[in-house]
């Protein structure tokens, strides 16, 4: 949790965990003095302010500046664009069909925020801020794409758990918790329906194994054998 101050300087909560949206009108700009009370609240909340802007956040350094100390004291986090962008040459490929993934393209934007462990509260602090930038910002209707907003609630994941299990329209949960305005969509519903299956799949899987080496102990005559694919997995 952030302690902030608004502008008329009155203190101000952010709660952090549910679902990621338009929070443009309650997310404050990030200023010099900010403390949180993790490093993880700290990107929670600047992640959230980059995606009510319409841009992503990355985590750009993290140094260790405590004499004889080996925790993470310092952490940069930036805007995807930042930094200088060198286009990969491909001889092979025709330059009319190579295409750059402009999702990710980096163009020198110095957006920043750097937050810094304080020695006595052990809280961390927001040391430095730009927060103005050299391009563009994505509009509301693709926010949804921004890879800082792809996260799933665990509420929407036990919904689209329980759809597949009724054998309800799974497509229909991203409608249900917002639509476009969400950060996911309906093939993060189906990916997330595929790791539980391997998770299924890992757990018999363990459990067959354990049953073997059961038998074998009770019995040195009984022999099992498990086949692998190129992954290791039974």
């Amino acid at each position: 949790m952030a302690e902030q101050l608004s502008e008329h300087g009155k203190s101000s909560n952010l709660e952090f965990g549910s679902p990621c949206k338009d929070v443009s009108d309650t997310i404050v700009t990030p200023f010099v003095g900010m403390t949180f009370k993790t490093s993880e609240d700290a990107k929670e909340y600047y992640e959230k302010y980059g995606v009510s802007k319409g841009f992503s956040v990355l985590r750009r350094s993290s140094q260790k500046t405590w004499v004889r100390c080996d925790t993470v004291t310092t952490i940069l986090y930036v805007c995807s664009h930042f930094g200088s962008y060198n286009k990969p040459v491909t001889e092979s490929v025709p330059k009319q069909k190579q295409r750059p993934n402009t999702s990710t393209m980096r163009g020198e934007c110095q957006a920043q925020m750097k937050i810094n462990l304080n020695p006595k509260t052990l809280e961390w602090v927001v040391r430095q801020v730009h927060d103005e930038h050299n391009h563009s910002f994505v509009s509301p209707s693709k926010k949804m794409l921004l890879k800082t907003n792809r996260k799933m609630p665990e509420a929407a994941k036990n919904m689209v758990e329980m759809f597949r299990k009724e054998n309800l329209p799974v497509n229909k949960v991203k409608s249900i918790f917002g639509g476009d305005s969400i950060g996911f969509n309906n093939r993060a519903c189906w990916n997330h329906l595929r790791d539980v299956r391997q998770k299924i799949d890992v757990g018999d899987a363990q459990w067959a194994f354990e049953y073997f080496q059961k038998r074998q102990l009770e019995n040195p005559q009984f022999y099992y054998a498990i086949q692998c694919d190129g992954e290791g997995r039974a």
